[in-house]
């Protein structure tokens, strides 16, 4: 499960990603290579309006309006 938000108390964007497995399973190597993929390169569909937040280009209201 992934999940990207934006927590207006303290300005920030917020990423994680989290594998759900059953106790009884053990993970398998390509698990860790897909979930390392999508947390690697989801950020990156993001980057410009996390760039233009962080040098103050646009304000979070607008940068969410934009990836919403």
């Amino acid at each position: 499960m992934g999940h990207m938000s934006i927590n207006f108390n303290e300005n920030k964007i917020q990423y994680k990603y989290i594998l759900a497995l059953p106790l009884s399973s053990d993970p398998a190597p390509l698990h860790f290579t897909d979930i390392f993929e999508v947390f690697y390169y989801t950020p990156s569909l993001f980057e410009n309006s996390i760039i233009s937040l962080l040098k103050e280009k646009q304000p979070l209201e607008e940068v969410v309006k934009n990836i919403v």
